[in-house]
């Protein structure tokens, strides 16, 4: 659902495929934006970890919120869990845990807030429009 033209707001469910249709929602928002495609996936690395995570660890339907400001995207993923985000150390044997390690990488800055209902998860994203 499109609240203004440049911000989005989609809800999830705890699914295991809650990430793949938010991922979907971010890419049809970026080609409206005129986001180009390097962008774009840094974009859907973020989508992609933070829904995600509110899927897996928090296990409570999510609210995925994109703003376009100028040349940021701010995500934001609202779940119903009050435990923060954890950045695991950098593991090379690990087969997981490096989405949190990933949106450090590929955003400006990121972070979180409690909220009255549990918490949310944020991330500027850099993004090049077209």
């Amino acid at each position: 659902m499109l609240d203004h033209p440049g911000a989005v707001r989609a809800a999830f469910d705890a699914s295991v495929d809650a990430a793949r249709r938010a991922r979907a929602t971010a890419s049809r928002a970026a080609r409206a934006w005129g986001i180009d495609e390097d962008s774009t996936a840094d974009l859907l690395v973020v989508v992609n970890e933070l829904v995600s995570n509110a899927a897996e660890h928090a296990r409570t339907p999510s609210v995925l919120t994109l703003d376009l400001h100028a040349s940021l995207v701010l995500v934001a993923v609202s779940d119903e869990s009050a435990v923060p985000p954890v950045v695991r150390p950098h593991d090379v044997r690990a087969i997981r845990g490096r989405g949190m390690q990933m949106i450090r990488a590929v955003s400006a800055r990121w972070g979180h807030r409690t909220t009255a209902r549990g918490k949310t998860v944020w991330a500027e994203v850099p993004v090049v429009l077209l």
